[in-house]
């Protein structure tokens, strides 16, 4: 197949476009992600010059910026819908919390950022990057260059990926999206175009009108939507006994900004993935109390001292079991192994987030959400009966993000542009199926989580939709991701602390640098 290499001058490696026929080949074990095997390979279409598509791009974070600037490389005319009035999503830090601290009232106002102000990554920066624009610290802005930096040193990098690539050109800021519909014809059988509604405030909007009417609202059509809202914005809750009449306070990690709130007092978090176990800590060493950390999988839960100090009397965070009720009417938790502790001030739960796509409410669009799945998406970005015109980028979880966006972007501009083709409707729906049944007994909230293999082995058959499957998930990127796993694993909340080259990395990371210096050398 000819393949058209497209170089960004000084921006980093070459990207490469599928621009003819070609029949990438299947994945080496027929496999996806949860086990079920593989469709085959996207078909192509009779060999053609690509055909540009109009694309509304709903949400301007990480997801929409790096799809934009793939959209457009392949030369769709981009609109990115940002309901903000910056970019970066989540990563766009803000002091604002919602009044609901749990996020229990749909009619609240909804604040999108759930970042606090003192996070760092739990990746290295450099396995967070793009292909064609390292995540090193050479790009413009950069101050902050550890290997798992502040948040702020992200939004940095999104900022100057956006800028190489001009991408903020093609974003209408404070314009939310309110709804998004498909528009049939021939008797509503053939999807002619989407109907994608906006509203933004009007230039003399004030505070003394009525909401509705502060409002300027917009229609306009396009030929496809590729929706990047994220999911982190959305609180996804557990339900115990006691919740409505328990004595303190109760938050969702969500609405936690920073620890300073919480001098003195006693807390119950809830989640012990990382925002739970970096908050806990955060909040032991700005003057909290005492800090409960409540997980379903701890080992050696038994031998852990029920006092908060460890021999040399060093403060710690306390592990206890997943809670079983807040007595009602007191300020006192159980947990499921019986233990009961009483005078605690505030539970924080770190429980995650819901998918939700508002703007599909009122819309025909069939877009289910059962146990936090998104139902029926077809390789987790397509639902069969709408694709290609309709796509969703950045459902999986526990994955290399960026990276991974680009990936899908590509797969999704090419399909729009005509160049690669899906398999028929019946075909998507019956690898769907295939991979239902190969979670087990697994809940459906874990449909759409990844872990090391699977990721790898899902953006390999990305890359092979694109003609790319020797960059899709190069090596180096493999072992610096797996050392940093292993890291976390052995050395705990201190794990940013290491340097990852004395742990296995080197090699990895002196082929990024190579690579890297080399991309400059070519421009």
């Amino acid at each position: 197949s000819r393949v058209v290499r497209t170089s960004h001058a000084c921006a980093g490696l070459v990207s490469h476009r599928v621009t003819t026929q070609s029949r990438p080949r299947r994945p080496a074990n027929g496999r996806d992600p949860t086990g079920a095997a593989l469709p085959m390979p996207a078909e192509t279409t009779n060999p053609r010059a690509p055909q540009p598509k109009s694309v509304a791009v709903i949400g301007a974070g990480a997801a929409g910026i790096i799809a934009g600037k793939e959209l457009m490389d392949l030369g769709h005319r981009v609109e990115i819908f940002e309901q903000t009035a910056a970019m970066g999503g989540v990563w766009a830090y803000t002091d604002d919390t919602e009044e609901d601290l749990l996020g229990l009232d749909p009619k609240r106002k909804r604040v999108h950022g759930s970042m606090y102000a003192n996070l760092r990554t739990n990746l290295p920066r450099e396995v967070m990057g793009v292909s064609d624009f390292p995540f090193d610290t050479s790009f413009e802005g950069s101050s902050d260059h550890r290997t798992y930096p502040a948040h702020t040193e992200v939004l940095q990098y999104l900022k100057a990926y956006a800028s190489r690539f001009d991408v903020l050109d093609n974003v209408r800021f404070s314009t939310a999206v309110e709804s998004v519909a498909p528009s049939f014809e021939e008797g509503g059988k053939v999807l002619r175009h989407w109907t994608v509604s906006v509203a933004r405030p009007t230039p003399d909007a004030s505070s003394h009108k009525p909401p509705d009417s502060s409002l300027e609202r917009e229609t306009k059509t396009f030929d496809a939507v590729v929706v990047c809202n994220g999911h982190y914005s959305a609180p996804r809750l557990p339900t115990y006994e006691g919740q409505d009449s328990f004595a303190g306070l109760q938050l969702h990690s969500h609405n936690y900004r920073r620890p300073d709130a919480f001098v003195g007092q006693n807390l119950v978090v809830v989640g012990a993935a990382f925002s739970g176990s970096d908050i806990s800590q955060e909040l032991l060493d700005h003057g909290a109390g005492a800090v409960y950390l409540s997980g379903r999988n701890w080992e050696d839960l038994a031998a852990r001292s029920v006092d908060s100090a460890d021999s040399e009397g060093t403060r710690q965070v306390i592990k206890v079991a997943d809670v079983k009720r807040l007595v009602p009417g007191t300020k006192s938790v159980e947990f499921i192994d019986g233990r009961v502790i009483d005078d605690v001030d505030v539970v924080m739960y770190a429980t995650g987030y819901l998918y939700h796509f508002p703007f599909f409410d009122e819309s025909p669009v069939e877009c289910r959400i059962e146990d936090n799945r998104v139902e029926n998406l077809y390789q987790h970005v397509f639902l069969p009966h709408m694709a290609p015109s309709l796509s969703f980028i950045g459902i999986p979880w526990k994955v290399v993000p960026f990276p991974l966006f680009e990936l899908q972007a590509r797969w999704i501009g090419n399909l729009l542009s005509g160049v690669i083709s899906l398999p028929s409707e019946q075909a998507m729906r019956d690898d769907i199926e295939k991979t239902y049944k190969a979670l087990g007994d697994l809940p459906k909230r874990y449909t759409h989580r990844f872990d090391a293999e699977s990721q790898g082995e899902y953006a390999k058959w990305l890359g092979k939709q694109c003609g790319e499957e020797d960059r899709a998930w190069p090596a180096w990127r493999r072992d610096m991701y797996l050392v940093s796993g292993q890291n976390r694993r052995t050395n705990g909340i201190d794990f940013r602390e290491y340097d990852l080259r004395e742990l296995g990395a080197r090699e990895a990371y002196e082929t990024f640098e190579a690579e890297t210096e080399a991309s400059r050398v070519m421009c």
